[in-house]
């Protein structure tokens, strides 16, 4: 969630460096904090858990006015996340609000494993914010491709890049794609901003503020430390992800359905977000906003959600067929039962009737022979 303060006439957004231990988001931040051409730069901050070697580090800069969006300077604050850092309101904390990523990649071969597990948890940190991984501007770098035990970076990029993001190779020792890792990034968040700007529906939501003065870095840190160090000593008891609470905190499960929604039209494209959802005549309606994979402008489909079991037909939209009055219909004129056991009394036995048809049958045959000799 990028923030535009139209008192300073500054647009500041999050980037965050997420990766596997090791693999480098640290050795980014401090290589980029000495390399950057800024116009503005703070102090390289760290601040993390105590009981871990681990730290984030976090800078922001301004940049130079050459690189503004509708005239408003942009004002990025950078944080790495590296994967020592596992405690969760720390992870959680870090990751709040963020508008853009570059996931670092280890080359080496004993680490494709981390690389895969990693990925899956950015994934999951994510959907707790209600995004996808898809839809938020990513940049790749592969890191360590110097070392004797890297792999191809074609063998990596294949792990662990799914949906076609943009990869840099790296030795962030030796400045090698730092730059050009932050640069792509960047790049992308700003393009992002001006889809927003321009009044298209983009993945980085614009908050408005008027304040005259900015937050100092001192601010910033003091105020994620405090989140920690709150959530870590009042940390009220966790729920499982779809349970609620019934009764005495027994977690009751919370009914999942997925409905396929995607229509031809909209192939290759994924959703970024809900505009609206509301109720019509019983009838869910959700209005999404569909990006395409491969760039473009964004389109809104409106998904009706109906209220009945996935595996029942639609009901026939036309109207019913007319009932026909009781008085006019032919079927109430005929029994409904027919009863053929009941014999009237009185009648003769069965044989006879077969004595009287076979003497009526002799009898015409007799007639007819006769008449049949005297024509001839």
């Amino acid at each position: 969630m990028a923030i535009i303060n139209f008192a300073t006439r500054e647009i500041t957004a999050k980037v965050v460096y997420f990766g596997p231990s090791g693999a480098g988001c640290n050795t980014n931040l401090k290589q980029l904090h000495k390399l950057l051409n800024t116009a503005e730069r703070s102090q390289l901050h760290k601040f993390g858990p105590s009981d871990s070697q681990e730290r984030t580090y976090y800078f922001d800069y301004v940049t130079q006015s050459t690189e503004d969006v509708n005239d408003f300077r942009m004002r990025y604050r950078v944080y790495s996340l590296p994967g020592d850092l596992e405690l969760p309101a720390h992870r959680h904390e870090v990751m709040t609000d963020v508008d853009a990523l570059v996931f670092v990649a280890d080359a080496r071969s004993d680490r494709a494993t981390a690389n895969m597990d990693s990925l899956l948890e950015l994934e999951r940190m994510l959907s707790l914010q209600g995004l996808e991984l898809a839809a938020v501007p990513v940049v790749l770098q592969v890191n360590h491709v110097d070392s004797d035990k890297s792999r191809k970076i074609s063998d990596v990029v294949f792990d662990i890049n799914p949906y076609g993001f943009p990869v840099i190779s790296a030795v962030a020792n030796s400045h090698r794609g730092v730059v050009e890792t932050h640069t792509e990034v960047v790049g992308a968040t700003a393009a992002r901003i001006r889809d927003n700007m321009a009044g298209n529906e983009a993945t980085i939501t614009l908050t408005a503020v008027h304040r005259a003065t900015r937050e100092t870095d001192e601010d910033i840190i003091r105020t994620h430390i405090e989140a920690i160090q709150g959530a870590t000593q009042s940390t009220p008891p966790q729920q499982e992800h779809g349970t609620v609470s019934h009764g005495e905190g027994i977690p009751v499960p919370i009914p999942t359905v997925e409905v396929p929604f995607q229509p031809r039209a909209f192939v290759g494209s994924h959703p970024v977000s809900v505009v609206s959802a509301r109720v019509e005549n019983g009838v869910v309606a959700v209005d999404v906003v569909m990006e395409p994979m491969g760039g473009g402008e964004p389109r809104r489909l409106t998904v009706h959600l109906a209220n009945r079991p996935t595996d029942t037909p639609p009901v026939p939209r036309h109207a019913p067929p007319s009932v026909v009055p009781p008085e006019n219909r032919v079927a109430d004129y005929l029994p409904e039962v027919v009863d053929f056991s009941d014999v009237a009394t009185g009648d003769l036995p069965g044989i006879w009737y077969g004595v009287l048809g076979l003497s009526a049958g002799v009898l015409i045959g007799g007639l007819t022979s006769y008449l049949v000799g005297f024509l001839l």
